[in-house]
């Protein structure tokens, strides 16, 4: 190819606005249930990223309005503890959040299982390598930004249901590792991956997303951490 296809975003809608504030307030309700109707057409069966990425909006939508633990997160939950699942990927950590979550709330055995089990695979799978500054690759040579928000929202509320502030200290230290690989220092954008330590500079919107998420999560929950002056200032620079 001897440039950049831009067809398909030519025929697309034009963005839409942000939501102001007032209004996702009042249309909450609808999105959460738009989020479940969604979640369970797709299908929520395979331990993987996208179900993890949909059971954890679906807890904290519940959370946040004070209801009682999703059935859809209970039942999920429950399949995967009697037989669990194997284990091979950064995105079989995604959803294990969800796990963390139920066992600070309820102290469900299962549920720990769950999160041992993929802490164990974090801190000694041969496929969970780590580059030089010790960002955990996507794949061995690789450094992705989905990693952040796919083992670091787990590793984030790992360490508050386990009470091991040390994974808490690990979300912000991968959170800083792979801004020290990805993000670009003239537009404060965050890179999709590198390749064998290089960066390749595509600032694909839904990467830039999920480190924006990780890194407000990290803001709200590991608040104390000596490193987070560091990720609220480049997380600034990244939103601005």
């Amino acid at each position: 190819m001897a440039g950049e296809d831009t067809s398909s975003a030519n025929l697309a809608p034009p963005p839409l606005p942000p939501l102001a504030k007032a209004s996702a307030g009042t249309g909450f309700a609808e999105l959460e249930g738009d989020l479940l109707r969604g979640t369970l057409a797709m299908g929520v069966d395979r331990w993987f990223w996208g179900e993890g990425v949909c059971l954890l909006a679906t807890w904290r939508a519940a959370e946040a309005r004070g209801a009682t633990h999703p059935q859809l997160v209970l039942d999920y939950m429950g399949r995967h503890a009697s037989r669990l699942p194997v284990l091979e990927h950064v995105n079989n950590m995604a959803p294990a959040a969800t796990a963390a979550e139920l066992l600070r709330a309820s102290g469900d055995l299962g549920a720990r299982r769950l999160v041992e089990a993929c802490l164990a695979w974090y801190q000694d799978a041969p496929e969970a390598t780590r580059a030089s500054n010790g960002a955990l690759e996507h794949w061995p040579g690789g450094v992705w930004a989905d990693t952040v928000y796919m083992a670091g929202e787990f590793l984030l509320r790992a360490g508050r249901a386990l009470e091991r502030p040390e994974l808490t200290r690990e979300a912000v230290q991968q959170w800083l590792a792979h801004a020290e690989q990805l993000q670009d220092t003239d537009t404060g954008l965050f890179a999709h991956g590198t390749n064998q330590g290089t960066r390749i500079d595509c600032f694909w919107g839904r990467a830039n997303a999920w480190i924006a998420l990780a890194g407000a999560d990290l803001l709200h929950l590991a608040g104390d951490d000596p490193a987070i002056g560091e990720v609220r200032e480049r997380l600034a620079v990244q939103l601005q």
